[in-house]
């Protein structure tokens, strides 16, 4: 019984069979047919015994193969989902792009509405020095809008990570320049914000929840790999 087992660990169903095969015909020739053989006789069973221990051990070992092949093959779904999933994970940066890209847009275009809509109502943003709620954050930008003449983006690099996760890390390096109605123009260069973002079906797009803004030091290793975009001054 033991070695039964152990070929049923090792060859499956098809070892238990090879098992038994050979523990019949074992007690069978040795017990009821050999002692009543002459050698010539006894050999040609032995010899028969044994090639067709051969085909059962084949033929098991090959069903075995066979049934393992057709288990870890995947189905037509599985084929199309993992051919799809770096196009679907493209799309969906794109998508999660999208607020933050209109938060610079608004920016350009003194546009208080548009950048309200990139986030949602429990938003927050925070820095080193203070803790702002959506509606905080509101009233300081119709102020900062009220106060430049012009805003531009000169450059921008926005990293994502994992985009099929429900709530997205997104890294970004911007400058911008700012010329104000009164005082000198200048560039904020090369700051560092990490915004989280997720979908709200109300709206059908993404929205900021939380963006921490000049940060200091680098990313981590697997947010470096954004494409740095730069735009004509």
């Amino acid at each position: 019984m033991e070695s039964l087992e152990l070929l049923g660990k090792i060859a499956g169903v098809a070892g238990i069979a090879l098992g038994v095969f050979l523990l019949v015909f074992r007690d069978l020739i040795r017990k009821l047919i050999l002692p009543r053989l002459g050698a010539s006789q006894a050999y040609r069973v032995v010899r028969l015994a044994m090639v067709l221990t051969f085909l059962i051990a084949i033929t098991g070992i090959a069903a075995w193969v066979v049934s393992q092949m057709l288990e870890k093959r995947p189905s037509a779904g599985e084929l199309t989902a993992a051919l799809n999933a770096p196009r679907a994970a493209d799309l969906r940066r794109k998508e999660i792009q999208v607020p933050i890209d209109n938060l610079y847009a608004s920016w350009e275009r003194h546009d208080l509405d548009l950048y309200r809509r990139q986030w949602a109502k429990d938003a927050v943003q925070v820095s080193d020095k203070y803790r702002r709620t959506r509606d905080e954050l509101l009233q300081k930008r119709a102020r900062d809008f009220a106060k430049y003449k012009s805003v531009l983006l000169k450059e921008r690099r926005i990293d994502i990570e994992d985009p099929m996760q429900d709530l997205v890390t997104a890294y970004v390096t911007y400058t911008m320049r700012f010329v104000p109605w009164e005082g000198v123009p200048f560039e904020d260069a090369d700051v560092k914000e990490r915004y989280k973002l997720r979908l709200d079906p109300a709206v059908g797009q993404w929205v900021i929840v939380e963006n921490y803004t000049y940060l200091r030091g680098g990313w981590p290793v697997q947010a470096r790999s954004g494409e740095i975009q730069k735009y004509a001054p």
